[in-house]
């Protein structure tokens, strides 16, 4: 069985920013990956390491008080999803 290595999920210099005492700061910074159709992924870390933050911001989401910063990339099925309408 040959396995598509069509490109699914590409997140590139990933950098997200939490809100706290007035300012914006890292809580993720320059992550990269790249996942192809038909593979599968596992991340794992500490509790608090940005598991489901990153998480999130692979499916174009972030928490409350929270942005992905300036020069991320992620891309989905071709999709560029850290662009603004």
């Amino acid at each position: 069985m040959s396995q598509d290595k069509t490109i699914l999920l590409n997140i590139k210099n990933l950098i997200i920013e939490g809100y706290s005492d007035e300012h914006w700061i890292e809580i993720v910074h320059g992550v990269d990956l790249t996942l192809h159709r038909g593979e599968v992924m596992g991340l794992i870390g500490e509790s608090g390491a940005g598991k489901s933050t990153i998480g999130l911001a692979a499916m174009g989401f972030t928490k409350d008080g929270c942005r992905i910063g300036e020069g991320s990339s992620i891309e989905f099925d071709g999709l560029e999803l850290t662009t603004t309408p």
